[in-house]
């Protein structure tokens, strides 16, 4: 009987090999994951309302926003800041977005980025869109 251990340990082996693995890809996702959250704007403070803002606050912090960088009252700025007001319209614009959307809110809430929350929306409309019609 001593092969049938023998088989089992190279078993088993193989079997923490893999685990080992799949723990390193886990750390390394997690890693990713921390990383791009340091890096991702804070929609929060885009929009200089508290993270525990509600809905009724994000929305006036989205608009006393956009008023202030409009780029329209920016007109009389030069080439390079009228760009900077610019670039900084649009992210208060997708901040609003994320964060007046309850589901997109919720991923924002648990670190993830743009890119992230849009992959999320992406597989929930997948598996909303009925992917289970190859199983007849």
């Amino acid at each position: 009987g001593l092969e049938r251990h023998d088989d089992a340990v190279k078993e088993l082996e193989s079997l923490f090999a893999w685990h080992r693995e799949e723990l390193v890809h886990t750390k390394l996702e997690e890693a990713k994951f921390a990383a791009r959250k340091h890096k991702r704007s804070n929609y929060y403070e885009i929009l200089g309302v508290p993270s525990v803002a509600s809905q009724l606050e994000i929305k006036q912090g989205y608009r006393q926003k956009a008023q202030e960088w409009h780029p329209d009252k920016k007109g009389n700025l030069d080439e390079v800041l009228r760009k900077n007001a610019e670039e900084m319209f649009k992210t208060i614009g997708e901040a609003y977005e994320i964060l007046s959307d309850p589901v997109r809110k919720e991923l924002f809430d648990k670190g993830h980025d743009l890119e992230g929350i849009q992959e999320q929306m992406e597989l929930k409309k997948r598996r909303a869109g009925g992917g289970c019609h190859g199983f007849r």
